[in-house]
């Protein structure tokens, strides 16, 4: 009885904590599984995925949250925590302004872990 009542409470088409958090495993080994909800973590889900996922998890990203937010966020936070390579991804797939897109990854180029890693 309590596991019918659990999955009515639920509205219809609403993604669970469960099944959004278990495309993105992978990429979330250090939360608790099922912590991980769209809706609240919106930020931390595109940050981890634009700067770490696969193909995989970027399609579901976006079909979960959608280019706008994605946007959103990547905007917001200037690309911080974004490769020169990454930045130029999502440029292109989302229509990033060019004039932004060159100064983060200048930005980026200019890093101390980027100065450290052509060492």
């Amino acid at each position: 009885m309590g596991r019918e009542t659990r999955a009515r409470a639920r509205p219809r088409g609403a993604p669970s904590r469960r099944s959004v958090a278990a495309g993105f495993d992978r990429l979330f080994w250090d939360y608790p599984a099922g912590s991980i909800s769209p809706d609240a973590d919106t930020d931390l889900l595109a940050r981890r995925v634009t700067a770490e996922g696969g193909w995989r998890e970027m399609s579901l990203l976006r079909s979960r949250i959608g280019d706008q937010a994605i946007r959103d966020v990547i905007e917001r936070t200037e690309a911080r925590g974004l490769s020169p390579q990454r930045i130029r991804f999502w440029q292109l797939l989302l229509q990033l302004p060019a004039r932004s897109a060159d100064a983060w990854v200048r930005r980026a180029r200019e890093s101390t872990w980027a100065r450290r890693a052509r060492r």
